[in-house]
């Protein structure tokens, strides 16, 4: 959070020397893994520079934290995860067991171009493209044993974890569309697909609060 909060001062101080045409936002929302079996203790958080070229052509420069936690809370108590485990069903133990984790940091840069607009309204679908740095980390059961009451007696596990960030680039298709409140102030709404060439994907959903300049 550190440095999402540097990120953010930077691009205040770069915004206070804006001119006319540019555009500042400041966004949260939720963020949807269909990779993984469920999405819990998952959010965004984004700021973004938007420059207009032209009536129709926009730039947009962002940077956006992203994650998703499906770990239990007692993953890291050893005798609450066995107590777990060896108290699940096994028929459906493997399935009850598989967590995932994933946090990112993205860099980059998105065309614009407006689909409708006028005084207030803004509605343009965007096409980015970026750098991603993430951590991430699953859990499997890999096998278990029952006793003659079918109940789990022993099992053996997988636990997947980098040692530090992985790097990858990706394309970014979405929507944006902001309507102006009062002089300069703007409220926003973002969608996008973020798609990397490792074949690792999420959706982006969020709602921001902004200023023109």
């Amino acid at each position: 959070m550190k440095k999402i909060f540097f990120i953010s001062l930077s691009f205040c101080s770069f915004f206070a020397f804006a001119q006319e045409k540019n555009k500042v936002f400041v966004n949260s929302g939720l963020s949807i893994y269909p990779n993984m079996k469920e999405n819990q203790r998952n959010f965004n958080i984004s700021v973004s520079y938007h420059r207009q070229r032209n009536e129709k052509w926009s730039m947009e420069y962002y940077f956006l934290y992203s994650q998703n936690d499906y770990f239990p809370s007692f993953y890291g108590n050893e005798k609450e995860l066995d107590r777990f485990i060896f108290t699940g069903n096994p028929e459906t133990i493997f399935e009850d067991t598989e967590w995932d984790f994933v946090k990112n940091h993205e860099i980059g840069a998105k065309i614009h171009y407006s689909i409708y607009k006028n005084r207030k309204v803004n509605l343009s679908f965007n096409m980015g493209l970026g750098i991603i740095a993430y951590k991430d980390k699953l859990f499997r059961l890999s096998s278990i044993h029952v006793d003659e009451n079918n109940v789990i007696d022993s099992f053996s596990w997988i636990e997947v974890k980098g040692t530090g960030y992985s790097y990858t680039a990706g394309i970014f298709p979405g929507l944006h569309l902001d309507y102006k409140v009062g002089e300069s102030f703007l409220v926003a709404l973002d969608g996008g697909y973020h798609k990397t060439i490792n074949n690792f994907s999420f959706w982006n959903f969020s709602i921001g609060i902004g200023r023109k300049f």
